[in-house]
C-alpha cells in the first residue's frame, strides 16, 4: 500500500527538483550577459529597501 505512494511521491519531488537548475542556469545566463530581471515567483517582494 505504502510502496506505491512512496513511488509517486518520489517522482513528482525528483521532478519538481529538476526545475532548480533549471531556473539558476537561466539566472547565470542573464549575469553574463548583463541583464537584469526579477526574479519569477519573489520578484515583487523588497528585501532591502
Amino acid at each position: 500500500m505504502v510502496s506505491w505512494r512512496l513511488y509517486v511521491i518520489v517522482r513528482i519531488v525528483g521532478y519538481v527538483a529538476l526545475v532548480f537548475p533549471v531556473l539558476a542556469l537561466a539566472g547565470i545566463i542573464n549575469v553574463v550577459n548583463g541583464q537584469e530581471k526579477e526574479l519569477p515567483v519573489i520578484g515583487k517582494i523588497r528585501f532591502f529597501r
